[in-house]
């Protein structure tokens, strides 16, 4: 029986799109005159994450698909999280319009009350513990996938994932950037009070107050689309056909649940995040294909040629 062989094009996707979202930045920095905060700190971050392909010295670590397949896959998978988080910051301080007076209607036309719907998750403490713990349950998700769709060589599941994941980043960043928003907490702070402190370098930003970026403590400045909703998506897909595939459906339900109250999210942000996956997933699969088509015309002539 032959065993499935590593699918690194997920990999490849990630590596390219952070090397390309780090020059972006590097280049926008340089021209706005940006500063990196704790610069020191920054480096021993990066150096500890590094640190986890350190087993890959080893020969034997090197030639197991599965262990080069989960280090480099996760150390990437953190690397380019980090870089799209930055670029949300670079993002901010475009002029764009805030759009949150059109979310807010759409959501109302939708008949969703956002001020309701928090407030009584407030008033029942269990629902607020459940949602707070499924909201950032990404956390775990990450190093758990990664380790199980590689120990047990599910290799295309978390290319797919990979693949995904970038694709949505990229239009959710294109999005973002045109249509920027405060978000539903910051918009209905005036009727209810949640905690919002996640956001507080979304004003600084827009005002120009704020031009340094902390590698060590950045936050998910974007509204529309929610992107809690795309790694939930994702995450339930990665995990499909295998063992753990309702219990993950289960906890991506209630991340998705808590993504108005704990994200500061219209339930709009919400539908456009289950959106943007899908259209991701559709267009990875259409690159891949296409990626696949071109090898395999390339090495047909090839052998036609000998």
């Amino acid at each position: 029986m032959m065993l499935p062989a590593p699918d690194y094009r997920g990999l490849r996707a990630l590596s390219l799109v952070s090397a390309i979202y780090l020059i972006l930045m590097l280049a926008w920095g340089y021209h706005a005159h940006w500063a990196l905060r704790d610069g020191e700190r920054a480096a021993i971050l990066l150096a500890v994450v590094l640190s986890f392909l350190t087993p890959l010295v080893f020969p034997r670590c090197w030639r197991s698909a599965r262990v080069r397949s989960m280090l480099l896959t996760y150390v990437a998978l953190i690397v380019f999280s980090n870089f799209s988080a930055a670029l949300g910051y670079f993002l901010v301080t475009t002029d764009a319009p805030l759009v949150d007076a059109t979310l807010s209607r759409w959501d109302i036309a939708l008949g969703f009350d956002w001020v309701a719907y928090c407030r009584w998750i407030q008033q029942h403490p269990w629902a607020d513990l459940w949602l707070k713990y499924g909201y950032k349950s990404f956390i775990v998700q990450f190093p758990l996938m990664v380790i199980y769709l590689s120990l047990t060589r599910r290799f295309k599941q978390l290319s797919d994932f990979c693949g995904g994941m970038v694709v949505s980043m990229i239009i959710t960043h294109i999005s973002s950037w045109l249509y920027p928003a405060a978000g539903a907490g910051k918009y209905y702070a005036s009727q209810l009070a949640v905690d919002m402190s996640g956001l507080s370098d979304f004003e600084p930003l827009r005002s120009g107050a704020l031009r340094t970026v902390d590698p060590t403590a950045l936050q998910g400045l974007i509204s529309i689309p929610s992107y809690h909703t795309v790694l939930a998506v994702l995450f339930t897909c990665a995990f499909w056909r295998t063992r753990l595939a309702w219990p993950v459906l289960l906890v991506n339900i209630s991340m998705i649940l808590a993504t108005p109250k704990f994200g500061g999210h219209y339930v709009v942000d919400v539908i456009t995040g289950a959106m943007t996956v899908a259209v991701s997933i559709a267009l990875w699969r259409k690159i891949t294909f296409t990626y696949a088509g071109n090898l395999l015309y390339t090495s047909d002539s090839s052998t036609q040629a000998l």
